[in-house]
Formats: C-alpha cells, sequence, structure tokens
C-alpha cells in the first residue's frame, strides 16, 4: 500500500561533504529512527532543487524531501502499511 502524505516533517541529518543523510524524523508525534537511505534523486523545480529520499525505518518505508531554498523537509509518501 502506498499512501500520499505531502506533510512538513522535522528531520536529523548529516550534512558532510556535499551529501546529505537522514537519520531520524518526526511524524505524528513521533521519532522515526532511519535504519537505511535505500535511495536518493535530486529535481529541480523553477528556482527550488529538491533533494529526494527512500528511508527505511522500523516501520517501513518512507519518501521525504527537503527543499533545499527554504530549507525544509515534507514527508511525501509512506510505503506499506504503517499509516
Amino acid at each position: 500500500m502506498v499512501m500520499e502524505v505531502a506533510e512538513k516533517i522535522e528531520v536529523g541529518a548529516i550534512f558532510r561533504r556535499g551529501h546529505v543523510k537522514p537519520v531520524w524524523f518526526i511524524w505524528k508525534s513521533r521519532r522515526h529512527s532511519v535504519k537505511d537511505v535505500t535511495y536518493e534523486w535530486h529535481e529541480k523545480r523553477g528556482e527550488n532543487f529538491l533533494h529526494y529520499f527512500q528511508l527505511v525505518a522500523e516501520e517501513g518505508i518512507y519518501k521525504v524531501s527537503l527543499d533545499s531554498k527554504c530549507l525544509s523537509w515534507n514527508l511525501e509518501k509512506v510505503y506499506d502499511d504503517v499509516a
């Protein structure tokens, strides 16, 4: 099952040598630890450069994005039955 979410979230991330690695995020008042980043890609939308990450956490798989212009994180999709 795939659930479209599109909600702002808080993310703890490591920024090192031009790369971003999310390590946890808060969604529905719960902190989710990231076990693995399985895929990463980028898109340019107008003046915004969006970084997308597919994350594996203990409850399932999530798609999150970082808008590098306004430095905001969004939870885009939830995969599996974790919603």
